[in-house]
């Protein structure tokens, strides 16, 4: 009665998780403060001294703009409606159309939690008022009203704590609460404002002679410094972190906050007090594209293209929203008249109400799913204000609940712990950063190894290329909380029918396990009763039921060790390939009995590792087969010129300048000495800024190379090998640099003084040159790249075994191709295909003297067959990693190394902030020999 005489018979903003004693005694705490505060300012002693709570009153204008947008969903709210004085027939047609092209057309159904509308029947069958009233003016358990309710709170402005008499604005008193003046006085062990009140109160009773002991300055400088709330806040953050560290991790989410060109969404948590708002960024949420803003609609489209398979064959139909499964949809009207039943305390209509409520709900909003015939299964979700989202919670690692999981769909959801932090879940972090000087090799590999996996990991996941088996079985070889191993088998017809082509025992994997219920968790007796009596309190008045959640660890599959029994040439193909894998990280603490029961179906997302960095990877890891010269350069070592490398007389400087009459810019004098030092030594770098022609350099020294190989036999034979093409390999870290020495080295083409040929990687030939399935081969980096240049055409690998009039596979590769664009090919003459292309490719690589590729092309099976690289050239040595400039030197078995660059101008592009940290000044090979 004392809140509705003080609200002059309005509904207030409730609090869903108040019972009637807590709202009793918070009523009666406000009556408490008011009259303190209106007992001090009427006293002399205190009338200027007393700090007092101010809430002025919302912006006019504000309010008018605020009412034109929501005039359709105001009569929707009690404490609203009250707020305009407004009543539910004012809202007309026009209104209500308005409403709906500026909102969505869903805006029109009203929408309810299923836990809200269960307390609402079990209220009515009790004939308990309170609690049916207080659920229907609750706006911010409702996903209809929330964006409103919180709106309108923007509206209103900040309570400020100002002394009395200060200001015109100290005497405006508290709008929310509707009382003339307001003060904190009835809390003394939780806020230092209520003890000063006290003091101050105290002085009044004692009488007018006694000394206040606080000036006008100290109560100012306390009213503007010190926030009343501190302890409260401590108190609900301590009980967040508690509640979210239980098993109890799912929670309903509403989207409150959506806005054009904005990088994230904010959603709330209504039924869930403890949670406070957090936001989702799209790029954690691994959308195919860019998300598309709706401005008169206010929704932003979301769409994902997964290549999703299942072990279990299952019929594919369209997907519904989770939101529905979770809330009810109906008229608004039907929400109106109940409004009307229920402050009229009429039974009857109330229960007819909620009888319509169940006879219209309707699953009206549905997932816009497409499953394209073969691979691809696309999905899009439409994000609005009150859009209702199940997600799981996790604490982060500052100790702080941030989002986990994400569904989407009841098949398709998105894990967000490894889309923002991949280096956590897929690697070992690094121990220690890079240097310029290792004791040895291992230590080498203990650093750079482990720099690398980060690297692997955190570009792996911005590829977004990931693959999701459904109903996978796994064997688990060990069961040890943080020790668990296990595998699973892929069959090779699944392999090839699915299109796996990549290394499936070298990726990472997502492992989830859906539907899974959390246990009892405290089983101490001594504290039973009182675990019972929390546990009832929280029942008595709980909007959601607890849910299922979905156990995600994060693995990477290894390869199985080899073994070193000889196969026997007669024994049968394996009929499927075995994925060992070990979990690396767990979102949660607690581990599902489910997850070891016999038969239990996995989700598993297959992320593949980018073929660059495994590369760089395995240059780190076969550092120890290098040869010695490779060694001494990882690891600092001073490098001993031995006398295999014939000094260069200097005759004449003409000598080294042949290359002029071939066509090639000519040398300066520090051109020149540079030239002749990398012909005496095994180790040269050559550093200048830009502009002092640091590529015609490199190209001069591939031609005096090139002299030096013609006095040697240019075929070299190793035991139990066929001969290799002794040659000179000249890389660079992308095909732009590499394509700027190919366009030097081909005018020594035309003139026939050698022959280059340019390389490129497997990527670019696919998009050149397509086939069945080279789609799902790409990444998306190769199709940002631009096309191989027109000019390089008669140097191309690719071009020239298809357009040479000397290689046998030509005519070969010809009809093979023509079947493709006839669509003739079928699957068995794929592996003919390929077959055809690499002894076509071998056959033109025995005749070149120089090969140009990228760094990481630079592992070429068909190199390693028939090249020997007595020469290796890296040419912006100082834009590549140090991995990846060592990906061609491991590789190989080089006598003489040559790198060209500039540490001062453009470095390594590294996106991985934890590797650009370990890495420090140590990026680029170049680099530390320059220092």
């Amino acid at each position: 009665m004392h809140r509705e005489s003080r609200l002059a018979g309005g509904v207030s903003r409730v609090q869903c998780d108040r019972d009637r004693s807590h709202r009793m005694v918070e009523e009666l705490m406000n009556m408490y403060n008011s009259e303190v505060a209106n007992y001090l300012i009427s006293s002399p002693l205190t009338q200027d001294l007393t700090p007092l709570r101010c809430h002025g009153p919302p912006d006019p204008e504000r309010l008018i703009e605020f009412r034109q947008k929501y005039q359709a969903l105001i009569p929707l709210s009690p404490f609203l409606s009250h707020c305009y004085e407004s009543d539910p027939e004012e809202c007309d047609d026009v209104s209500i159309i308005k409403h709906q092209s500026s909102n969505n057309q869903s805006s029109l159904q009203f929408e309810v939690f299923n836990g809200v509308l269960k307390k609402m029947e079990e209220a009515t069958k009790k004939r308990d008022h309170f609690t049916l009233l207080k659920l229907m003016a609750s706006d911010d358990i409702h996903p209809t009203l929330i964006p409103v309710e919180r709106e309108f709170r923007e509206l209103l402005s900040q309570a400020d704590n100002l002394r009395s008499c200060s200001t015109l604005k100290s005497r405006m008193g508290h709008f929310d609460l509707q009382l003339d003046s307001y003060t904190r006085a009835s809390a003394p062990m939780r806020r230092y404002v209520d003890i000063i009140v006290q003091r101050l109160l105290h002085c009044v009773l004692q009488g007018e002679n006694q000394d206040t002991s606080y000036t006008q300055a100290e109560i100012d400088q306390f009213c503007a410094l010190h926030d009343f709330d501190q302890a409260s806040d401590y108190t609900l953050d301590v009980e967040m972190l508690t509640q979210i560290n239980k098993q109890f991790v799912v929670h309903m989410a509403v989207v409150h906050k959506l806005y054009e060109g904005g990088h994230d969404f904010w959603i709330s948590f209504p039924l869930t007090s403890i949670l406070r708002d957090l936001s989702i960024l799209y790029r954690h949420l691994k959308v195919v594209d860019q998300p598309k803003y709706d401005k008169e609609r206010n929704t932003m489209t979301l769409h994902w293209e997964r290549r999703v398979y299942s072990f279990i064959k299952t019929e594919q139909n369209p997907v519904k929203t989770l939101g529905s499964k979770y809330t009810t949809c109906f008229s608004m009207d039907t929400w109106q008249n109940m409004m009307s039943a229920v402050q009229n305390n009429n039974w009857d209509e109330t229960e007819q109400c909620l009888e319509a409520i169940k006879s219209e709900a309707d699953e009206r909003e549905r997932m816009n799913a497409e499953t394209d015939e073969l691979h691809f299964k696309k999905l899009s979700l439409e994000l609005r204000l009150g859009k209702v989202l199940p997600v799981q919670i996790g604490m982060g690692p500052g100790q702080t609940p941030e989002v986990h999981l994400i569904s989407i769909s009841p098949e398709f959801e998105v894990c967000l712990v490894h889309s923002e932090r991949p280096t956590t879940c897929f690697s070992k972090l690094a121990l220690y950063p890079s240097k310029s000087v290792y004791e040895d090799c291992n230590e080498y590999q203990e650093i750079w190894g482990r720099i690398c996996k980060m690297d692997t990991a955190h570009n792996a996941l911005a590829e977004n290329n990931s693959i999701i088996l459904e109903g996978v079985e796994l064997k688990w070889t060990s069961v040890e909380q943080n020790d668990l191993k296990g595998h699973f088998r892929i069959s090779t017809n699944q392999i090839k029918q699915w299109a796996l082509w990549f290394d499936l025992t070298n990726c990472f994997l997502c492992i989830r396990l859906r539907n899974q219920l959390a246990e009892v968790i405290s089983k101490d007796t001594k504290n039973e009763e009182e675990n019972e009596a929390k546990s009832e309190q929280f029942r008595e008045f709980s909007l959601q039921d607890p849910l299922p959640f979905t156990w995600v660890a994060h693995g990477v599959a290894n390869r199985p060790k080899k073994n070193k029994k000889k196969k026997d040439k007669d024994s049968p193909k394996p009929t499927n390939v075995q994925v060992n894998f070990e979990i690396n990280h767990t979102s949660m603490n607690y581990t599902p009995p489910q997850v070891f029961h016999k038969n239990t179906r996995f989700t598993v997302e297959v992320i593949p590792k980018k073929i660059p960095y495994v590369l760089e990877e395995n240059a780190v890891a076969n550092l120890k087969c290098a040869n010695q010269l490779v060694k001494n350069i990882a690891v600092g070592r001073k490098i001993i010129h031995t006398s295999k490398i014939i000094k260069v007389e200097a005759k004449s400087r003409e000598t080294l300048a042949d290359g002029h009459k071939l066509g090639l810019p000519p040398l300066n004098t520090s051109q020149m000495d540079a030239v002749k030092e990398a012909l005496q030594r095994e180790f040269t770098l050559i550093q200048g800024p830009p502009g002092t022609g640091k590529t015609v350099v490199g190209v001069h020294i591939v031609y005096q190379f090139f002299q030096r190989n013609q006095q040697y036999d240019m075929f070299t034979s190793h035991t139990n090998s066929p001969p290799k093409k002794r040659a000179i390999l000249y890389c660079g870290p992308s095909n732009k640099s590499v394509d700027i020495v190919a366009e030097q080295l081909l005018k020594l083409h035309r003139n026939k003084v050698l022959k280059p040929m340019r390389v490129y990687s497997e990527q670019m030939e696919m998009l050149e040159f397509p086939y069945p399935g080279s789609d799902l081969k790409l990444c998306k980096k190769s199709l940002r790249e631009e096309k191989p240049k027109g000019e390089l055409r008669s140097i191309c690998l690719m071009y020239e075994i298809r357009n040479s009039k000397s290689n046998p596979f030509t005519e070969e590769i010809k009809r093979f191709e023509d079947s493709i664009k006839n669509e003739l090919f079928t699957e068995e003459d794929l592996q003919g295909y390929k077959n055809v292309l690499r002894k076509a490719k071998l056959h033109e690589l025995r005749k070149q003297d120089v090969i140009l590729c990228t760094c990481a092309a630079a592992l070429n099976p068909n190199f390693i067959k028939v090249m020997d690289f007595r020469q290796i050239l890296i040419d912006e040595c100082a834009m590549a990693t140090e991995p990846e400039a060592f990906i061609p030197l491991v590789s190989h078995n080089p006598e003489q190394i040559v790198l060209l660059g500039d540490h001062k101008q453009l470095r390594p592009i590294v996106e991985c902030p934890a590797v650009k940290e370990m890495a420090r000044g140590h990026l680029c090979l170049s680099l530390s020999y320059v220092l």
